[in-house]
């Protein structure tokens, strides 16, 4: 992986954690204390990797002693056994969790051929109102991944009847960052939808100079983000 784009992303990360980017270890797993949050929702665990480097935060010093502890008793000592002992709960007080979801990034989309029929088009100040089909053709865990409702910079494509089948876009993070989301009816998936409103989004994107930022869980979106180009760097988790 390229090294300018590890050193921005981690950097990206640490900044949002209110932590020095030397927090990021390539080496075992140190347990930083991250009162502003930033890689995991207020109050909760959180582990961000990227590449070979790793960096895990609690909320508080009580509970980075007590992470410490709850790691070295269960003898993880590396990014890939934190996974495993977090999502299987194998780590001790793990109650609920949140991810992984993986961290893919680029300057620029490389779309896939679109199936013909698809024409993204820019959702002008946003209209949600345009977006409320879409979303309640789809599961509540689609639509909140998605987040497309508070994204800005909205691409869509219709289907014969006028309605929005598919929408992706982006809101400004600071550091020069795109966070993207892309969100598909049931009826357009497997049709091209989803990556030509993702392919116009980006590109939107890449014309502001910006950075793309794309978060998937489930794995249909880590694919749609290697057809767009994008370079997957590593996974955030969050667990409580």
């Amino acid at each position: 992986m390229d090294a300018a784009l590890t050193s921005r992303v981690c950097q990206l990360w640490a900044d949002a954690a209110g932590v020095p980017v030397d927090a990021f270890s390539p080496r075992g797993l140190g347990v930083t204390p991250a009162v502003g949050g930033g890689t995991a929702p207020p109050g909760w665990l959180g582990a961000v990797v990227v590449a070979d480097r790793v960096l895990v935060t609690a909320p508080d010093e009580a509970r980075t002693a007590a992470l410490t502890r709850a790691l070295a008793s269960a003898g993880v000592a590396d990014a890939d056994g934190l996974l495993a002992a977090v999502t299987t709960r194998r780590l001790h007080g793990v109650e609920e969790v949140l991810g992984p979801a993986w961290l893919s990034y680029g300057v620029s989309s490389t779309p896939s051929r679109q199936a013909a029929g698809w024409a993204p088009e820019a959702l002008d100040g946003g209209r949600a109102e345009d977006l409320v089909d879409l979303v309640e053709a789809c599961s509540s865990a689609d639509a909140a991944e998605s987040a497309v409702e508070a994204l800005t910079n909205v691409h869509v494509v219709r289907d014969d009847a006028g309605r929005v089948v598919a929408a992706a876009g982006w809101e400004p993070w600071t550091g020069g960052v795109a966070h993207t989301g892309v969100l598909a009816a049931p009826s357009a998936r497997g049709t091209g939808a989803a990556s030509a409103v993702a392919a116009a989004a980006l590109e939107a994107a890449r014309r502001q100079g910006l950075l793309v930022q794309w978060r998937a869980r489930p794995p249909a979106s880590r694919r749609l983000a290697r057809r767009l180009g994008l370079v997957e760097v590593g996974w955030q988790l969050s667990w409580r």
